[in-house]
């Protein structure tokens, strides 16, 4: 190994050290997002033997994330704590995804110079939104890990000027896995097959075609796999999470363009190197334009999604994550071609350009937390995991039945983990497969993924217990359709609220049939 090399080494073992840290800081604290424990429900009754479903009842696909929940109730069925396999997952996918950005700017493949390398890898170690959601207990992580792998199969072969199809053929595999792993998974195929369309556009058709095959046929089998499975399972061709969020897609594009610039406004020391690749590449026919261009074209077509999908109401900018991924490779890239362009005779202009670097990066931390969807995260006050478990507990005590208890919730995620025996209703319809089509709110209005309610629909259900609102509960209600439910007479008349604190925990509101038996007095003991 050469002295670059081995500085080259030193640096992804520094870098995958402050990314470790980075996380296990949100780790400590025992982040997570409550949507992970609607995933973490599924796996939970996958191994109870209740199949992939949510509660009891009709089945519901209300996950968007198929491999990650088989993968978790894979760990689990071997006898690992749910909530410890997610994190195994998530640094897997995570590892992975650093293997592969390492790989593509190793100083080899970077005009033998350590500095995008440098770049790329304290640049992705320090990008909060990614850190964030590496802990967040979604699957973030599968996401970008099989994003990088297939990207670096189509780029390598671009770099080959379209040479060996053998050096194609692998992006199939983790494209396929990342079809499985989120519904928009085959947009990167998509994308993938398009730019292998371009560079083979004078070549002959047979040859083309035997290599598109060759990308899309695993994505393409996973992706009617899963349509199958769907159809014979749910009785849907469609996640019920995309009958909730799509339908008021155009009328979110405005939330979408705030969501968006809002992100990259405080993301902007990774645009600099980044936004510099394009001019370079811009008139370089062959070599690094063509795959600069390319990862260009899918960061612009994953972000316009994003601003038609409205973004998301999760904390730490979840979906900009495949978009600030791109840009720490892009910058990368970016650094590489400006050092080109400077010529290696030019010591002084490489010295400040290697200091130039080295400020973006020390400035890139303090400028995120000024974004409040980042900073947020890291003093989270919600705490889902505890307040979930808490709320469970306390509802077995307030509440002795000898049946399982009917609770309706907005909050759909801890409270349900930590009630396994319990039956649920969603008030939000992402997991209840009849209010996602009959819901009397307007999709176009209110929070995303939020504005669904139908009164009616849950007096005829008449759940044992309503908490409103966040995971501590609330009296009147934050939707439409808790509004309309506490203006009802008939309500009223069946329910009765409570406000409850015991042993100094959180105060739990909440709404309880009348004809139920409560026993309300602190036992002086918490879980």
């Amino acid at each position: 190994m050469t002295v670059r090399n081995y500085a080259f080494a030193a640096i992804c073992v520094v870098a995958l050290w402050v990314f470790a840290r980075n996380v296990l800081e949100y780790v400590a604290c025992d982040y997570w997002a409550d949507d992970a424990f609607i995933s973490l429900r599924y796996s939970q009754r996958l191994l109870a033997g209740d199949g992939l479903t949510w509660s009891d009842g009709e089945r519901v696909e209300g996950f968007s994330n198929l491999l990650w929940v088989l993968c978790v109730s894979g760990l689990g069925a071997l006898g690992l704590d749910l909530l410890v396999a997610v994190r195994v997952l998530a640094f897997a996918g995570m590892g992975l995804a650093f293997a592969c950005l390492a790989w593509m700017v190793r100083p080899a493949r970077m005009g033998h110079s350590v500095l995008p390398g440098a770049f790329t890898l304290f640049a992705l170690a320090q990008c909060q939104p990614i850190v964030i959601w590496t802990a967040g207990g979604l699957e973030t992580p599968f996401v970008l890990g099989f994003m990088a792998g297939g990207m670096l199969c189509v780029v390598r072969w671009m770099e080959a000027d379209g040479g060996s199809e053998r050096v194609l053929a692998p992006a199939g595999v983790p494209l396929g896995l990342l079809t499985l792993t989120r519904p928009e998974g085959p947009l990167f195929t998509v994308l993938c097959a398009v730019a292998v369309l371009v560079v083979s556009v004078r070549d002959d058709s047979r040859g083309t075609l035997r290599r598109l095959g060759r990308l899309c046929a695993l994505p393409l089998a996973a992706f009617s796999a899963q349509e199958v499975f769907r159809l014979l399972y749910y009785g849907r061709l469609l996640p019920n999470t995309a009958l909730v969020k799509l339908p008021g897609g155009l009328f979110r594009v405005h939330e979408g363009l705030e969501y968006v610039v809002s992100g990259l406004q405080h993301q902007w020391p990774l645009w600099l190197p980044a936004l510099a690749s394009l001019p370079l590449a811009a008139c370089r026919e062959r070599g690094s334009g063509r795959h600069v261009r390319f990862l260009w074209t899918v960061a612009a077509v994953w972000t316009a999604y994003v601003v038609y999908a409205g973004g998301d109401h999760l904390a730490g900018r979840r979906f900009l994550t495949p978009t600030l991924f791109l840009a720490c490779w892009l910058g990368g890239e970016g650094v590489a071609l400006v050092r080109q362009t400077l010529g290696p005779c030019r010591p002084y202009a490489t010295a400040a350009l290697a200091v130039a670097v080295f400020g973006i990066l020390s400035w890139f931390p303090l400028i995120q937390w000024q974004d409040q969807a980042v900073n947020t995260s890291r003093y989270d006050v919600w705490q889902p995991r505890r307040r979930g478990a808490w709320i469970a507990w306390f509802l077995h005590h307030a509440i002795p039945l000898d049946r399982p208890l009917l609770v309706a919730v907005d909050a759909a995620g801890s409270i349900p983990y930590h009630m396994p025996d319990d039956q649920f209703l969603d008030m939000l319809g992402l997991t209840d497969p009849w209010l996602a089509l009959h819901s009397t709110a307007r999709q176009e209005t209110g929070r995303l993924a939020h504005s669904l309610g139908n009164a009616e629909y849950f007096l005829e259900r008449r759940p044992d217990v309503f908490l409103f609102g966040p995971l501590f509960g609330c009296r009147r209600g934050v939707y439409q359709s808790q509004q309309e439910l506490t203006e009802d007479v008939r309500f009223l008349d069946a329910y009765r609220f409570h406000e409850v604190t015991w042993s100094g925990q959180p105060r739990v509101r909440m709404w309880v049939r009348q004809d139920l038996p409560l026993s309300l007095t602190d036992p002086g003991v918490t879980p």
